[in-house]
């Protein structure tokens, strides 16, 4: 059995191999594989100040992000299928996958199917959501496609040499991603990258949010934000918006570290719901009666409104400043003229007001409800919110986000579109640059082998997030020896059961060794010391299971069958066969001999992972083999 004891720090961190040791540099590839659409930067370690995008993905228009959508043949996810702009674009009515990437997290999943926009605006272009088992297929077939048009593009973009380099990979995911979403997404992103789902520990994982704050504070110098400040960031993507915040902990010419300072939050109201609000209200509103809905013509000319006028002409510059501002759509189908419906001279035509009433501000009064939220949990004043993401980089949302944050706090929005891959890759690159040892340590420190050894120039400034806020409080169901005097003990009397041969009663108990709001500091992880039990002459192998719960209450559950704790976070198994029998030490009890081995587990919090390892003393064994629990429902 494993008992709980107490509390302790440790100071071991994790450190990502090169595939190739004998390598001077490497390349970096960070993915931003988004709800809607996603991107691909990379940079080479020997020069990390040259930070690049892929922006021809070998079929459709060119630039720095592709489309998160898929089309299979016959709508079976056994047959072959198309990806990107080439899925996107069907016909009217031919209808693809969209949005599957949520798949990965089922409670997200759930929270999405009952969300208010998702059932009042359903995409009128996607499939039903596969079944959440098949939901890795998905993901794996668009990552591999991914991947391939990223290696297609390095062929022409990099040279032989560096082309022939080792590869790693870092992958983002939202604030709001759950435990077992982000281990699925890496196990997903492990296989597509690399070939071998089971070497998940060579992909990395970032927060989005997190990535695009960094991004912002190391590629905008011009924020005019210093030493002690705080700002939220808001990644307004095309699915989901995400938030974060952090405080400027210290700032050098040559990196800023940050640390966080709430936790993040988040949720579904990105700007592709704009397009449905707006395809809606065509349809049901503003042309009801005008439009008819089995007419081919008509809903070819409605999908063309949306996708190419809302999409490109309208959605982008929308200010929402003169509500008197016309706006016009090209419509020669319509032979009729109808003023009562806006149609005029072949032109349908629309105010500000309107389209600012009807379709922007049920999606922005949302936004904005969670940008008032994050602002109050943070714990400092903020200075300022900067906007990331496609949506990020709308007028009105930050004219309206202005009014939710105050004078008193500047609303700036990320120049870049491509902030989230960019931000990941300069997280990637200040991990290979802290690593002791680094063969392309120099080229970070900016010391060519050529220049003279008294002469370092400073070519990269990172930022990195030396801690953050715990979003949860994680804990471990243990065994303890029943005590009478104990009011815990005995409010849970019900669950106590027969202990070992010669040994009182026990309770199984949850004990939580990280509260939610505790600060973490990142690659510093906390332990929690436990001992176990085994009868010396039994033949079962030293492996137990810990199950590991979470609880985002602020006042977590003291026992493992508390209804809100309906299944482990994880089962944890710990294998003691990495500590030597020599160092087993023994004991006597009812004649019986009985092996009594103390060790700690390891837990540390990154941006978007958590880590167990199995110490003794001073000595750390192997990253422990982790189980998430993910129930799909009705499969």
């Amino acid at each position: 059995m494993y008992r709980a004891q107490g509390n302790a720090t440790g100071t071991r961190g994790r450190t990502q191999k090169s595939a190739n040791p004998k390598s001077d540099f490497k390349v970096l590839v960070a993915v931003d594989f988004g709800t809607t659409f996603s991107a691909v930067a990379y940079a080479n370690t020997a020069d990390p100040g040259s930070q690049n995008t892929v922006d021809d993905w070998g079929s459709g228009p060119q630039g720095e992000s592709v489309p998160s959508v898929l089309k299979y043949e016959n709508d079976d996810i056994k047959q072959s299928f198309e990806w990107g702009f080439q899925a996107l674009n069907q016909p009217p009515g031919v209808k693809r996958h969209e949005w599957f990437k949520l798949g990965l997290d089922p409670d997200l999943r759930s929270r999405a199917e009952a969300s208010e926009l998702m059932v009042a605006y359903p995409s009128t272009t996607a499939l039903p959501p596969v079944k959440p088992r098949h939901c890795e297929k998905l993901v794996g077939d668009y990552l591999r496609s991914l991947k391939a048009a990223t290696d297609s593009y390095f062929t022409r973009a990099l040279t032989k040499r560096i082309l022939g380099s080792p590869r790693e990979y870092i992958i983002t995911v939202p604030a709001m991603w759950s435990e077992a979403a982000q281990e699925a997404t890496r196990s997903c992103a492990a296989e597509a990258f690399l070939g071998n789902r089971h070497e998940i520990d060579k992909i990395q994982i970032v927060a989005e949010p997190e990535a695009a704050g960094v991004y912002a504070l190391t590629g905008m110098p011009t924020l005019g934000l210093g030493e002690g400040d705080t700002f939220v960031i808001c990644d307004a993507g095309g699915g989901t918006v995400d938030l974060s915040s952090y405080r400027i902990k210290s700032l050098s010419p040559s990196h800023i570290d940050l640390e966080g300072c709430a936790v993040p939050s988040g949720g579904l109201c990105g700007s592709s719901f704009l397009n449905r609000i707006f395809y809606d209200y065509l349809l049901n509103v503003k042309l009801k009666g005008y439009i008819e809905p089995h007419n081919t013509t008509h809903m070819r000319w409605l999908k063309a409104a949306v996708d190419r006028d809302f999409e490109n002409l309208i959605k982008p510059g929308f200010k929402g400043v003169k509500d008197d501002e016309m706006h016009f759509i090209d419509a020669l189908c319509f032979e009729d003229e109808s003023p009562r419906h806006g149609v005029r001279n072949n032109m349908v035509e629309l105010t500000d007001k309107e389209i600012r009433k009807n379709v922007f501000d049920v999606v922005v009064s949302r936004i904005r409800t969670l940008v008032s939220r994050q602002i109050v949990n943070t714990q400092d004043p903020v200075k300022a919110v900067l906007l990331a993401g496609g949506f990020g980089q709308n007028a009105y949302l930050r004219s309206q986000i202005q009014k939710t944050a105050g004078p008193g706090v500047e609303v700036l929005q990320i120049n870049s579109r491509t902030a989230i891959a960019r931000g990941a890759l300069i997280c990637g690159l200040a991990r290979v640059a802290q690593q002791p040892g680094s063969a392309s340590q120099s080229s970070f420190l900016g010391l060519s082998r050529n220049e003279d050894p008294g002469r370092i120039y400073q070519r990269v400034r990172f930022a990195t997030v030396s801690s953050r806020p715990s979003p949860k409080h994680y804990g471990v169901a243990v065994f303890e020896n029943y005590d009478e005097t104990n009011e815990l003990h005995w409010r849970g009397r019900s669950k106590v059961r027969p202990g070992q041969p010669g040994q009182s009663k026990q309770i199984e108990v949850v004990k939580w060794f990280v509260r939610k709001h505790e600060k973490m500091e990142e690659g510093k992880p906390k332990s929690f010391e436990m001992y176990y039990d085994k009868e010396a002459h039994g033949t079962r192998q030293p492996t137990i299971e810990c199950r590991v719960y979470a609880s985002e209450a602020d006042a977590p559950p003291d026992f493992p069958d508390d209804p809100s704790l309906a299944r482990p976070l994880l089962t944890l198994t710990i294998d003691l066969n990495d500590i030597p029998r020599s160092e087993w030490p023994t004991k006597e009890e009812s004649g019986r001999t009985y092996y009594h081995v103390d060790f700690e587990i390891y837990v540390t919090l990154y941006s978007a992972d958590i880590e167990f390892m199995l110490g003794r003393g001073d000595k750390r064994y192997k990253r422990q083999r982790v189980k998430y629990s993910r129930t799909y429902g009705d499969e």
